[in-house]
């Protein structure tokens, strides 16, 4: 409950793709997925047709946390029924423009104590 990504924590490249699911986790930040910059390197987190769901943040980004220049790239993922107790139930993204979203991506019903409840940039 107290460290970051309580689905997956990545510092590296990242692929889920075809039914994934990280779902029911608690952390920090990034209840589901933490991606960050590790050691300076500049890496990627390519999600596609998966489902993150369910999850807790103590502070932001319930679904997804994104941090640095890299960036995640989402494609046909259903990200809902998140929570952050801060900002962003869904996706928060802490460098502007780091999260790419592709088509047919399903973000709602998440939840945060925050004005965005969807997504951190733009804000939803």
């Amino acid at each position: 409950h107290g460290g970051q990504g309580g689905g997956v924590w990545t510092g590296w490249a990242m692929t889920a793709i075809q039914g994934s699911k990280f779902t029911d986790n608690t952390a920090a930040c990034g209840g589901g997925i933490y991606n960050v910059t590790y050691n300076g390197e500049t890496y990627t987190a390519d999600l596609a047709n998966s489902i993150v769901s369910g999850n807790t943040a103590l502070r932001d980004g319930g679904g997804i946390w994104t941090y640095g220049p890299g960036s995640v790239t989402l494609y046909g993922m259903g990200i809902f029924k998140n929570h952050a107790n801060r900002h962003s139930g869904g996706v928060w993204d802490d460098e502007l423009g780091s999260v790419l979203l592709g088509v047919g991506n399903r973000i709602l019903d998440n939840t945060s104590s925050g004005n965005c409840k969807n997504l951190a940039f733009p804000c939803k």
